[in-house]
C-alpha cells in the first residue's frame, strides 16, 4: 500500500496495516467521495475491492461517521468490476487440469495474473448452477489436438457410416457425400460421437471440442443440433440454408456427457434435402491469447473449478469478475463500528456476510434477535456471553468484531476492544472458511435478506488474525469520534 496510507493507518492506530485488505471510513474523502460506491482507502488496483449500494438508497455524499441502512432494502455489495456484457458466446473448459475460459467478443488477458496471488476470479452461472474460479495466465494462441475420427471415417467416401435415421427420413451416399431427406419436426438423421461409433475415443466430459463440417441444402432450412442425449441438454445448435453453395461450419460446445452427444439434422420443411461431408472433431488444447486458464486457488492450486464443476458450459447465463482480497478462506479479522435501531431485533440482522447461492455460509456475522453479537461458519454458531445492546434503539456505537484464527481452529468475539465470547472454540469449525461464489456483502445475507437496520461505522478486514493488543489499539483509535 502507499508509504503515506501506511504511515496514516499505524499514526492513528499503532498497529501495522499488514493484511489489512479493506478498510473504509465515511469520514475520509478518499472513502465516501462517490455516492454508489464505499471506496477502500487501500487504493483500487489489481485486487483491491470496494464495496458498493445495490439496493436502497445512495449515500450523500458527505463526510460522516456512519452510513445508514434502513433495514428493508438497503445493503452494499463488493463491487463487481465485470460481466457479460459484449460475450457473444462463451467457451468454458471444465475438465479438470484444463479449465480455461474465452468469452468470445472481449479480450481477458487483462485480467490474467501469471504467477504469484491471482488478482481476480470469476463466477459462471447456469440454470440452478453456479461454478468459480481464480483467474491466472493468459491461454496460448489457439490450438487443437489430433482428429477423433477413426481412419476413413467422416468422408463419406463409400457409405453412410454410422448414421441413424426416423422412419420417415432416408439416407444415401451422394457421389461421396451424405445426403438426408429430412421430413418435418423430427430428429431426421443423427450420429453418435463415441468410440462405439466412428471415434478413435470417447469424448472426456469437461473438454471443449470444435466440431467441422461441409454442408450444403436444397430449397429448405435445416436445423444442426449436437445434443447431450442423455441429460437432456443441448450443446450447439444453428438453423440454416445453405442452398446450392457448400458451406463449412465450425461448432464449439463442451463435452456433457462422454456417451451421449449427438450431432443432430432436422428439417423444418417436408423434404428438406440435406449433404454433410468431410466431418472432423478435435479437442481444443488453447482457446488463444484472449483467454484465460482458470485455478481453484489464489495461489498454487489445480487447474480446474470451484462449486458445480458441473455446470452447462454450454449454456452460461451470467458472468461476474470480481477482485480476489475478500475470498479469503484463512486467518480473518472483522471490526465494525455499529449503533442498530433495534438491539434487539425480532429476527437476526446481518452485519456481513460471504455464502453461497444455497445460503450455505462462508461465514456470517449477525446481531441475534437477543442482542448477542454471533459469528457463524456453516453450521457452527459463536455468540457473545450477553448482549451487546438492550432492546430498542441503541443510544451509541459499538466496535464489534471477530477473529478467525485456523491454528486452532478459533474464533473470537470482540465488543469495543475486549473479547465478548464464551469461548475460543466453535465447535467443529473448520480449518478454513468455506471458499463460495457469491460476494461479501454488508447489511444483509445472502438473497439478500435479514437487512440490518442503524449505522455502519469505519470498517476494516484484515486476512490475518490480529492480536488482543491490536483490537484494543484499533478501537482506542476510533473511540472518541464515537464518543466513547
Amino acid at each position: 500500500m502507499p508509504i503515506k496510507l501506511r504511515d496514516s493507518f499505524y499514526q492513528r492506530y499503532k498497529v501495522l496495516p499488514t493484511g489489512l485488505v479493506l478498510w473504509l471510513d465515511q469520514l475520509d474523502a478518499r472513502s465516501y467521495g462517490d455516492t454508489q460506491n464505499w471506496l477502500n482507502l487501500l487504493g483500487q488496483g489489481r485486487g483491491q475491492s470496494s464495496i458498493e449500494q445495490k439496493t436502497g438508497a445512495n449515500q450523500p455524499d458527505l463526510a460522516s461517521t456512519y452510513r445508514t441502512f434502513n433495514g428493508t432494502t438497503d445493503f452494499m455489495q463488493e463491487v463487481e468490476i465485470d460481466d457479460e456484457t459484449g460475450v457473444t458466446s462463451h467457451q468454458l473448459a471444465t475438465v479438470a487440469t484444463g479449465a480455461r475460459y474465452l468469452g468470445v467478443g472481449v479480450d481477458w488477458s487483462p485480467y490474467a495474473t501469471e504467477s504469484g496471488t491471482r488478482a481476480y476470479r470469476a463466477v459462471w452461472h447456469s440454470t440452478g448452477k453456479v461454478a468459480w474460479a481464480y483467474i491466472g495466465g493468459a491461454d496460448s494462441a489457439e490450438a487443437f489436438g489430433a482428429n477423433m475420427y477413426d481412419a476413413g471415417k467422416g468422408v463419406f467416401t463409400a457409405t453412410t457410416e454410422s448414421w441413424e435415421k426416423s422412419a420417415n427420413a432416408t439416407l444415401a451416399n451422394d457421389a461421396g457425400r451424405l445426403k438426408v431427406t429430412a421430413a418435418v419436426g423430427n430428429s431426421n438423421a443423427w450420429i453418435d460421437l463415441k468410440d462405439a461409433k466412428d471415434l478413435d475415443a470417447d469424448l472426456v466430459v469437461g473438454t471443449t471440442y470444435k466440431f467441422t463440417f461441409t454442408t450444403e441444402t436444397d430449397e429448405g432450412t435445416i436445423v444442426y443440433k449436437i445434443r447431450d442425449v442423455v441429460n437432456g441438454v443441448t450443446a450447439w445448435t444453428k438453423t440454416a440454408s445453405y442452398n446450392g453453395s457448400p458451406t463449412t461450419i465450425e461448432a464449439i460446445f463442451t463435452a456433457t456427457h462422454a456417451t451421449g452427444m449427438e450431432f443432430q439434422l432436422a428439417g423444418v420443411d417436408a423434404a428438406d434435402q440435406v449433404w454433410i461431408d468431410n466431418t472432423t472433431i478435435e479437442p481444443v488444447t488453447a482457446f488463444g491469447t484472449t483467454a484465460v486458464k482458470l485455478y481453484n486457488a489464489k495461489t498454487g492450486g489445480a487447474q480446474t473449478l470451484v462449486g458445480d464443476t458441473g455446470i452447462d458450459a454450454n449454456a452460461i447465463t451470467a458472468l461476474e469478475i470480481y477482485k480476489t482480497d475478500l475470498a479469503i478462506t484463512g486467518d480473518m479479522t472483522v471490526l465494525m463500528w455499529v449503533k442498530p435501531d433495534d438491539g434487539q431485533p425480532g429476527t437476526a440482522e446481518t452485519l456481513m456476510n460471504k455464502s453461497t447461492q444455497s445460503n450455505v455460509d462462508g461465514f456470517r456475522f449477525s446481531i441475534a434477535a437477543t442482542g448477542k453479537v454471533e459469528f457463524r461458519e456453516q453450521s457452527n454458531v459463536e455468540l457473545t456471553d450477553s448482549a451487546v445492546w438492550a432492546n430498542g434503539a441503541a443510544s451509541a456505537f459499538n466496535q464489534v468484531g471477530f477473529v478467525y484464527d485456523t491454528s486452532g481452529p478459533s474464533v473470537v468475539i470482540y465488543d469495543d476492544g475486549s473479547v465478548a465470547a464464551s469461548s475460543t472454540t466453535v465447535g467443529a469449525i473448520s480449518s478454513a472458511l468455506l471458499d463460495v461464489a457469491n460476494a461479501m456483502l454488508v447489511g444483509a445475507f445472502a438473497a439478500p435478506q435479514r437487512f440490518f437496520n442503524g449505522q455502519i461505522g469505519v470498517v476494516m478486514i484484515f486476512n490475518r488474525a490480529l492480536s488482543a493488543a491490536e483490537i484494543q489499539n484499533i478501537f482506542n483509535g476510533d473511540r472518541s469520534r464515537y464518543g466513547i
